[in-house]
């Protein structure tokens, strides 16, 4: 018993350690910015700005300033979607329209725990067109720090499953063990009543014997006594005839 309380104490512990290690994955996370949008073309026709590109970010750790959208070579529509966020690098904001039209959508959110990206401003410039709102932020994606956490979590739960598990089968283990010295100890104390009782009833019947025995040979005895003396009173009388 006391090992299975130590081994369910170990339990205890592993779910401990578990949770400090996904707290301190969590607080160390890089959370770096993948940069801003770039902003849509000042004239022109109404073309949008170009999507931002964030190849760069994920070798150099640049902080995205060449992940920022482009502008369309003449457009005068929305400005660029931000860069999208790799690993844990936080989603860019979309550019800035020039001409009325709304700004370019937010990049999408490359890190776990980082917030949702901005749309770009929507300020009117050169046209004077109508000011409508700024671009939709990036969506929230995870990212590599988290699947880390989640890769170390499954495999401690499996870790903590297989104890679990192990600790169950020892149980049985024991109980079985248990279980087969009792019935072992029962059967042996089975036999050693039924020899005691095997060995009361032989000499119970030895004695028996022996009683018999001794009255047969009593009677026995008595009646060779008898014959005998009456064969010596017989031979006795005619010896004592034939003197006379």
């Amino acid at each position: 018993m006391t090992t299975m309380v130590v081994m369910e104490m170990m339990v205890v512990m592993v779910v401990l350690v578990v949770m400090v290690m996904v707290v301190l994955a969590v607080m160390v996370m890089e959370m770096t910015d993948g940069g801003v949008g770039g902003d849509g073309g000042e004239d022109g026709d109404e073309s949008d700005g170009g999507v931002g590109d964030c190849d760069c970010g994920v070798e150099d750790g640049d902080d995205g300033a060449c992940c920022d959208g482009f502008g369309g070579v003449k457009g005068d529509g929305n400005g660029g979607d931000g860069g999208d966020g790799y690993g844990s690098w936080v989603c860019s904001d979309g550019g800035d329209n020039y001409d009325g039209v709304g700004g370019g959508a937010g990049g999408a959110c490359g890190g776990g725990a980082c917030a949702f990206s901005g749309g770009g401003d929507g300020d009117g410039d050169d046209d004077g067109g109508v000011r409508n709102g700024g671009g939709d932020g990036g969506l929230d994606y995870v990212g590599y720090g988290w699947v880390v956490v989640v890769n170390v979590i499954e495999v401690m739960e499996v870790v903590i499953v297989v104890m679990v598990v192990t600790m169950v089968l020892l149980e049985i283990i024991v109980m079985l063990v248990v279980v087969i010295v009792v019935v072992m100890m029962v059967m042996v104390i089975v036999l050693v009543m039924v020899v005691v009782i095997v060995g009361l009833l032989m000499v119970v019947m030895m004695v028996m014997v022996m009683v018999v025995l001794e009255a047969v040979v009593v009677v026995l005895v008595e009646k060779v006594l008898v014959v005998v003396v009456l064969v010596v009173v017989m031979f006795s009388g005619y010896f004592l005839a034939a003197k006379l």
